[in-house]
């Protein structure tokens, strides 16, 4: 038994040195075809030659198309880009800042704006005659502003990314949330009724105060001319100028914050020079299926005519509370951009 174990041992081990043998020539056989491979030339890709105006491949460069001088214009663009926008083939900035004279089109680069890193972009922001190029809720016509353009230089800010790029760098830059007009401003400051904020809302209107209170207090003409207010009942009138009522807000920023409905105690009044609309929410146990009931704070509407002019002061306070699981910067921009065009709805409104 011994030996014919030993003879079988034998045969096993000559037939795994064959193997080794084989493996070891084959590796030897690999290593030299990629030798030569490596041995080989290679052809260096090269960049295709760029237009250095429209930046933009010679070959398919538009110059030709553009205007042969920069365009003679008084306002100043500041583009917000986002940075996958300048990898891409197809980029217009280049194309922007082509047609407009040297230090007209400025581009900042970037996801988050902050006033310390970006001073000039801040205080362009902050100047009352900048306007935001973008479609929130607060957006307005130019033909609606009471803005001279042809006398006062305006600056544009422009944010250059795909929709939901641009919807993000919009909402998380406070740069860029609070929408304003010349004659419009808008502003904050802690609540002491709530953890949330008071704004403050003031700007001028091109009629009387008794006129402009008849189209705040609540009612019917208040839904006919209100875009933010999408459903209005009185539902219990307990004096003159008191009344009980319940509202239904449309939603906003594509309904991150979603309808709201409130019922409040409102009454409009004489005060001081002017006329005061003020109102606070009341508790109320019927409840629209589907839609969150908010909650206002004492808030109002005081409107006195401006001295030695035909035109009447208004200004608002309002605390609102909308309850729900809301960022503070969607609240900020929401709250900022529905003042703003209360202010445009009133105007319209009041010129028919």
């Amino acid at each position: 038994m011994n030996s014919q174990f030993n003879k079988d041992t034998v045969e096993e081990t000559n037939e795994d040195d064959d193997e080794d043998e084989e493996e070891t020539k084959e590796e030897e056989e690999d290593d030299e075809g990629f030798s030569v491979l490596s041995e080989l030339p290679v052809e260096k890709s090269e960049r295709r030659p760029t237009c250095r105006r429209c930046c933009r491949p010679v070959k398919v460069c538009l110059c030709p198309y553009l205007p042969p001088c920069p365009l003679d214009v008084s306002t100043c663009l500041y583009i917000v880009q986002h940075p996958a926008e300048e990898s891409r083939v197809l980029r217009t900035v280049p194309l922007l800042a082509a047609c407009l004279p040297p230090g007209k089109c400025k581009v900042f680069i970037g996801r988050r704006f902050s006033e310390e890193r970006y001073p000039e972009l801040a205080a362009v922001c902050k100047d009352a005659h900048t306007l935001l190029l973008y479609p929130g809720a607060g957006a307005e016509n130019l033909e609606d502003l009471s803005t001279d353009f042809s006398t006062t230089a305006h600056s544009v800010v422009l944010i250059d990314g795909t929709w939901s790029q641009a919807k993000d760098m919009f909402l998380r830059n406070a740069l860029l949330q609070l929408p304003r007009q010349k004659d419009v401003t808008v502003w904050r400051k802690p609540s002491h009724e709530f953890g949330g904020f008071l704004y403050k809302a003031e700007g001028t209107v091109a009629e009387n105060p008794q006129r402009i209170m008849d189209y705040i207090r609540p009612g019917a003409r208040r839904l006919e001319w209100d875009s933010m207010i999408t459903s209005l009942e009185i539902l219990q009138t307990l004096d003159q100028g008191c009344c009980v009522v319940k509202y239904t807000t449309s939603g906003q920023l594509w309904n991150i914050i979603s309808p709201r409905e409130f019922v409040d105690f409102s009454c409009t009044s004489e005060y001081q020079r002017g006329l005061l609309s003020c109102g606070v929410s009341v508790d109320h146990d019927e409840q629209k299926a589907g839609v969150v009931r908010g909650f206002n704070h004492p808030c109002g509407w005081f409107c006195v005519p401006a001295e030695d002019s035909e035109i009447s002061v208004l200004t608002g306070y309002i605390q609102t509370d909308l309850r729900g699981m809301l960022p503070q910067t969607a609240v900020d921009t929401a709250m900022a951009s529905s003042l703003v065009n209360f202010y445009s709805d009133l105007r319209q409104a009041l010129k028919i």
